[in-house]
């Protein structure tokens, strides 16, 4: 039996989830956290054996958070759920140091799957995660441009392409406009792009513009 952290912006999401959890006999106890800084605390505190993971629109990357948690337990095994489910998205979860990534449409099954796998040690991805990796390979027989980005490039790039402007964006994550603008252009070199239509039409034909207005609708929601 393992103790879980559960981190998720809304009460209904976690309370299901550990619930859920609890009638099937996966875990004996739960910690909750609704925001990044509060999971980082937890997570240090409370020991968890596993972490599941869904920071929405929380202003501090995944990446930034996995490696954070990890820092202050190395045998910590977390779970991320994500609507991003194409590359280069899931692959950085993993790299970042996450055991299993799982696709917010994944079914029970999957958390289950994923539980137990990372009971074992071993790294999981549900169906839909997967089939978003291996289109990297498929899609126009040639791999994402996204995957030359960092980390926070990919956030900001994700952002405007949702239709957020620069000044939304540094507000968002604590930046200066002055930063996001440079961060903007930076992209835009790497993706030899000439500005933000082309880097949608981009974003669009490596099928991830879909996943990031959606997390633009859920931003402008909580806003």
């Amino acid at each position: 039996m393992s103790k879980i952290l559960l981190v998720n912006e809304y009460n209904l999401a976690r309370e299901g989830i550990s619930q859920l959890l609890l009638d099937n006999q996966m875990i004996n106890s739960v910690e909750m956290a609704t925001k990044s800084a509060d999971a980082i605390v937890k997570a240090k505190q409370c020991e968890p054996d596993i972490v599941i993971m869904d920071l929405g629109t929380e202003h501090l990357s995944v990446f930034d958070v996995t490696r954070r948690m990890l820092a202050n337990n190395r045998y910590l095994k977390i779970i991320v759920l994500t609507s991003q489910v194409d590359e280069p998205f899931p692959s950085r979860v993993l790299q970042a140091g996450a055991i299993a990534c799982l696709g917010r449409k994944s079914s029970v099954n999957d958390l289950f799957s994923a539980i137990k796998a990372a009971r074992l040690g071993k790294r999981y991805v549900s169906t839909d995660v997967a089939q978003g990796m291996a289109n990297q390979t498929t899609r126009n027989e040639q791999a994402s441009p996204f995957i030359s980005l960092s980390n926070r490039e990919l956030q900001i790039m994700f952002m405007f392409v949702s239709g957020l402007k620069v000044n939304e964006i540094a507000d968002k994550l604590c930046l200066s406009p002055k930063t996001v603008s440079t961060y903007r252009y930076r992209i835009f070199s790497k993706l030899d792009v000439r500005g933000d239509v082309e880097m949608t039409h981009m974003a669009l034909r490596y099928g991830v513009l879909q996943e990031a207005k959606m997390q633009t609708t859920e931003y402008r929601k909580a806003s």
